[in-house]
């Protein structure tokens, strides 16, 4: 039962969309879009490490600011690799949520550190806060990305074995501009997502949900805002693997395919909601691709 509202309440959009709400609702469809790139470049980012609490990421970008937490499940054992969870969007369960999508004997096998994104205590802070505007959807993500950066280069200070990046919709695609814009995990797990996010914001199922997604669509800077420059198209394919549901409306199968073609691509009987149900297949692939593991 628990996991069952957990799912439910996974979807952002479609939540929206019962309630009558919009995301981006506060977007000035003729900005100019900054470039995620760009962003990356100068957000101000401070790290506070208490004991016995979640580190905390605080951010500043433009007029956008908040907090991201980075939890360690366990305690860190330089002999294991470590695995590193995002969640998706709206999923103020974290971080219980990491249970429902791996179970506990594949967790023991790593060190375990999952994100928190800015802003996801509630929904109603996701609404306002999050995915309101584009400053602050994409500072929120660029803020997530650096967590991803702090967790790696500490692991790698500490240990020889792989850290493996691994997300789901929102996280996953977080991992993806990672992988393209860093690259510094040792392998990548991207769940029901691409590092597009406009062609999602702008896919005609999401009409309802977003406002002036028709005049939005017009804005070129929004479709290129998520550009990966050539040299970084390069990197090796054999560190990434996307994990994509057959049946993802949410984040369309087809657009999936095509901004993954050319790479090994795990494509499940699922939905974006009932890949959770795929756990042994998605924990099977992940071991089956770790040097250490197998």
């Amino acid at each position: 039962m628990a996991k069952n509202r957990v799912l439910k309440n996974a979807r952002v959009v479609d939540f929206l969309k019962r309630k009558g709400l919009q995301l981006l609702k506060d977007q000035d469809y003729q900005e100019n879009v900054i470039p995620f790139s760009d962003i990356l470049q100068n957000i101000s980012v401070k790290k506070y490490y208490t004991p016995n609490f979640p580190w905390e990421i605080s951010y500043r970008f433009k007029k956008s600011q908040g907090v991201v937490k980075i939890h360690l499940h366990n305690k860190f054992d330089p002999e294991k690799p470590s695995i590193i969870y995002h969640h998706g969007i709206g999923e103020t369960y974290h971080p219980m949520q990491i249970h429902f999508v791996f179970n506990q004997s594949f967790l023991e096998k790593f060190n375990v550190f999952s994100i928190k994104a800015s802003h996801h205590e509630n929904v109603r802070q996701v609404i306002n806060s999050f995915i309101n505007n584009l400053t602050n959807f994409n500072s929120g993500m660029a803020a997530s990305y650096k967590a991803f950066d702090e967790i790696i280069r500490l692991h790698h200070s500490m240990s020889g074995t792989p850290v493996i990046a691994c997300g789901v919709s929102l996280g996953g695609i977080i991992a993806s501009l990672h992988y393209f814009f860093e690259g510094s995990a040792d392998i990548y797990f991207p769940i029901i997502s691409h590092p597009d996010m406009s062609r999602i914001i702008l896919d005609p199922i999401h009409k309802s949900a977003i406002l002036n997604q028709e005049l939005l669509s017009k804005n070129r800077s929004l479709k290129t805002c998520y550009k990966i420059p050539a040299e970084m198209m390069l990197r090796p394919k054999d560190k990434i693997f996307p994990i994509l549901g057959k049946h993802d409306l949410t984040i369309n199968y087809r657009d999936a395919q095509s901004l993954w073609k050319g790479y090994e691509v795990l494509a499940l009987d699922a939905g974006h909601s009932s890949i959770f149900f795929k756990r042994k297949e998605i924990q099977d692939y992940i071991l089956s691709k770790i040097p250490a593991l197998k």
